[in-house]
């Protein structure tokens, strides 16, 4: 589906950004809600947003002067979310955990939300790079936590379950 956030999911996340008093958070995907996060919930810390729509990374970037906006290329698609996983699970991680600008991956994130890219159809890029790096991303931290937007579709489903359970860390 093409719909964002339920009030309630956006209520439940701002607060709990907002009680961390200043963090470091990744989100994956620019949206109407990018101001709330950089500006509102995560105030006193650092947001920063990969996005791989060039229309929202023109539009959010001129509503937001000073928001950390990072282009990306997802070179996936939904329909090869199998196979992907397959060549993951054979030793070859570059294609869902592909080399993040250093200010990306060498930072300690506290909360991530994946809430992009698209993926309600077969074309899309989908969600699985996003859930593996966040994945790579804490695994070895002590702390973090990770929100997946549409979890309940089958593809964020299988992926989440993969790596986000004990057997993995």
């Amino acid at each position: 589906n093409m719909t964002g956030m339920s009030f309630e999911q956006y209520e439940y996340l701002f607060n709990f950004i907002s009680s961390k008093n200043g963090i470091n958070l990744l989100v994956f995907g620019l949206g109407r809600d990018s101001y709330m996060w950089n500006f509102q919930a995560n105030k006193k810390g650092r947001t920063a947003f990969l996005e791989d729509v060039p229309h929202w990374i023109d539009q959010t970037a001129q509503e937001n002067p000073g928001i950390e906006i990072w282009p990306v290329v997802y070179p996936t698609a939904c329909r090869d979310h199998e196979s992907l996983l397959k060549e993951y699970e054979e030793g070859n991680q570059k294609k869902l955990f592909p080399n993040w600008p250093l200010s990306i991956s060498n930072t300690i994130w506290d909360i991530i939300i994946i809430d992009g890219p698209m993926g309600y159809n077969i074309n899309n890029p989908g969600r699985m790079i996003p859930i593996a790096s966040s994945f790579h991303f804490q695994k070895e931290q002590e702390h973090g936590d990770i929100f997946v937007h549409d979890a309940s579709r089958k593809i964020e489903s299988k992926y989440s379950e993969y790596f986000f359970t004990k057997n993995n860390y």
